[in-house]
């Protein structure tokens, strides 16, 4: 809304789209017959090949990337719209830490794939599935789950705002509506 009275509409076309776990292209030849534009695609940042070097930077392997730049590639080839969902191991125990290095990957996806515009923090954290952001931690109320959450929100959307200043960074899809989450964010 730019006023109480006047809405932006940055594109009018009827804003459809599918989450998919395939991507090949008889997948998104269905995508496109069925009039959406927009695929949310999973990438699990584990997979990036990280590797810690020790003045605290990190590396990725660049081989494992491929599949991505692929699926990017072909997704812009073909007028879809890509909404990454960038994923997370369980297990972690160091959190702080864990979320130094995703928001390091955030930032490096963005950078590396400019035509992406929707980065989406995870998914369905609220419902304790990953420990990441301290989702799953024994004793811990939903509000506390998502004071975790956003302390990664605050290190992951400035790094990824920073890579590509148009990217729009999404909040993670919920699994079922927590209010007690949603406060603690």
């Amino acid at each position: 809304f730019r006023s109480s009275r006047e809405l932006w509409v940055y594109d009018a076309r009827t804003e459809t789209g599918m989450g998919m776990h395939g991507f090949s292209n008889e997948q998104i030849e269905m995508v496109k017959a069925l009039g959406a534009r927009i695929a949310r695609r999973t990438v699990y940042w584990w997979m990036g090949g990280r590797t810690l070097n020790p003045d605290g930077s990190i590396d990725y392997d660049t081989t494992r990337l491929k599949g991505i730049d692929d699926q990017v590639a072909r997704a812009k080839e073909q007028g879809i719209e890509l909404d990454l969902i960038i994923a997370h191991p369980n297990g972690w125990e160091n959190r702080h830490e864990i979320h130094r290095q995703y928001a390091h990957f955030a930032g490096f996806l963005a950078k590396r794939y400019p035509s992406v515009r929707y980065w989406e923090l995870g998914n369905e954290v609220e419902s304790g599935w990953t420990d990441l952001f301290g989702a799953y931690r024994k004793g811990y109320h939903p509000f506390e789950r998502g004071r975790c959450y956003a302390q990664m929100l605050k290190l992951a959307y400035p790094a990824i705002k920073e890579a590509n200043p148009r990217a729009w960074v999404l909040f993670q899809g919920m699994g079922y509506p927590d209010p007690d989450f949603i406060r603690g964010v």
